[in-house]
């Protein structure tokens, strides 16, 4: 059965640091972005999204856990 938690301040770091990663490297792939610049700049993007982290206003952020995994 699966099962949504709100993120933890700890699983939305790991979401973060994954994420800003991924979107740096595939800006880079499009051609949209230097790889000197791309970490930087998808950090600000998200800074700009998620001002708050998972608890920004009218963002919902959760973890999806399959409870027969544990």
């Amino acid at each position: 059965m699966l099962s949504l938690n709100p993120m933890t301040p700890e699983s939305f770091q790991r979401f973060l640091k994954r994420s800003v990663t991924t979107y740096a490297a595939e800006n880079v792939r499009s051609g949209r972005w230097t790889a000197e610049e791309a970490h930087e700049r998808s950090a600000e993007e998200f800074q700009t999204l998620l001002p708050d982290g998972s608890v920004t206003p009218d963002n919902f952020c959760f973890d999806l856990h399959d409870a027969d995994r544990n």
